[in-house]
């Protein structure tokens, strides 16, 4: 079958995208990953918490800074700066570790400069190719984010902490070179178009910041939000849920929870083809995804036998986690024609990261209080929630080729 033209630079920028992002997600996992080497030299865990919860804090702010500033520079600028920036704050920050007070600025300055990259990179992709290309384009790079993980722990089994992170920095160095390199001639080849609402003879500073409340972003923040929860803190402890509730040993359960999230990464071609199948209706998807999330959480709480526990808990969360990719992947790069793709990306991923520290401190306090039984009823509640605020667009929203989902 003849691919088009349109279809190809969609795969030269998609896969640069995604090698960049691979290369961020490896960024952002490298501390989880090295931490027993880190205790083993004499670092603590309050210590190694500390750095971590102020990155995430920054990384948070930044979404919503740059995300807002991504909308009025050229996305090779913010990529290629974020990249380098968090590959020196990463390099500082292995030779001033002892140091705590310089060493958490240096690693908030990570998460800060690693913050550059989602929402301009989301922005160059909505406005260099159809939205159909965004989306695969979008979920080329989701996908890829999930391999960040396994290969910092990857590294870290075999290097010790300071060169696991002098190879995350090399590679954030490395993609910030080729990132400038690569943009620059996809620009000259036309690859890559910087829209700014040109098309309509508007002014580059022209933002339809009023048309956002007729493109339901109150609905998606809330789906930004309730989705945060789940995919980044609920599991985050799971492997503590399949040892503590399930009784596992702690070998297994981490064993089984290498096995769920690997599982858990193929959401997102789940959502896009239950998304395609269901004719590119975004609210119908949503919709369907979070009541699935809900019947599934509220059947887990139920249910005593342990691998229907996981098998559960795996639907629950990759229910939750394709009602994000709708955001991520398909709502997102449809601001396309308002000139707000990266400040709005920002500003949901800003959301997303803001409610999942929340529950990362809200959910042991649950399980302290009320025992892992009890505490499925919080996921519960959110999904349930999540199904009712998609109710009314489900009902009355028609999407067409000038709104979103399509």
């Amino acid at each position: 079958m003849q691919i088009s033209q349109k279809a190809k630079n969609a795969i030269f920028l998609g896969t640069l995208c995604s090698v960049s992002y691979l290369a961020v997600y490896m960024a952002r996992n490298v501390l989880g990953a090295v931490t027993p080497s880190m205790t083993a030299d004499g670092f603590t865990l309050d210590y190694i918490g500390q750095v971590s919860a102020v990155y995430l804090l920054a990384y948070a702010i930044g979404q919503l800074i740059n995300g807002y500033i991504g909308d009025f520079i050229k996305a090779k600028y913010m990529i290629t700066l974020g990249l380098f920036s968090a590959g020196i704050a990463n390099l500082v920050f292995i030779y001033l570790a002892k140091s705590s007070a310089i060493a958490t600025v240096a690693y908030a300055w990570t998460g800060f400069s690693l913050a550059m990259i989602y929402g301009p990179m989301t922005k160059v992709v909505a406005e260099s190719t159809d939205l159909i290309y965004a989306t695969r384009c979008s979920l080329g790079y989701t996908f890829a984010s999930f391999f960040g993980s396994p290969m910092a722990g990857v590294l870290a089994t075999f290097l010790s902490w300071q060169a696991t992170f002098g190879v995350s920095s090399a590679m954030l160095i490395t993609m910030a070179a080729l990132c400038m390199l690569f943009f620059t001639i996809f620009e000259r080849k036309g690859i890559v178009k910087c829209q700014n609402n040109r098309a309509e003879g508007k002014s580059a500073g022209n933002k339809d910041y009023r048309g956002l409340l007729g493109r339901s972003i109150i609905k998606f923040s809330l789906v930004a939000i309730l989705t945060g929860v789940i995919r980044t803190s609920l599991v985050g402890f799971l492997s503590t849920y399949f040892c503590d509730h399930l009784g596992y040993t702690k070998e297994e359960a981490t064993s089984i929870f290498s096995v769920v999230t690997f599982i858990v990464c193929f959401t997102t071609f789940v959502a896009i083809f239950v998304y395609e199948r269901l004719n590119r209706n975004i609210h119908l998807c949503t919709f369907i995804f979070f009541a699935v999330s809900a019947v599934s959480f509220g059947v887990l709480y139920f249910v005593s036998v342990p691998i229907v526990n996981i098998i559960l808990m795996v639907a629950a969360v990759m229910a939750a986690d394709a009602a994000a990719t709708m955001l991520w992947s398909v709502y997102c790069p449809s601001m396309k024609d308002t000139g707000l793709v990266s400040g709005v990306t920002g500003l949901l991923d800003f959301l997303s990261y803001l409610a999942a520290a929340l529950g990362s401190l809200l959910i042991p306090k649950l399980v302290s209080g009320w025992g892992w039984q009890n505490t499925l009823l919080a996921p519960l509640a959110l999904m349930v929630i999540g199904t009712a605020v998609c109710v009314p667009y489900f009902f009355t929203k028609k999407t067409n080729n000038k709104t979103i989902g399509r």
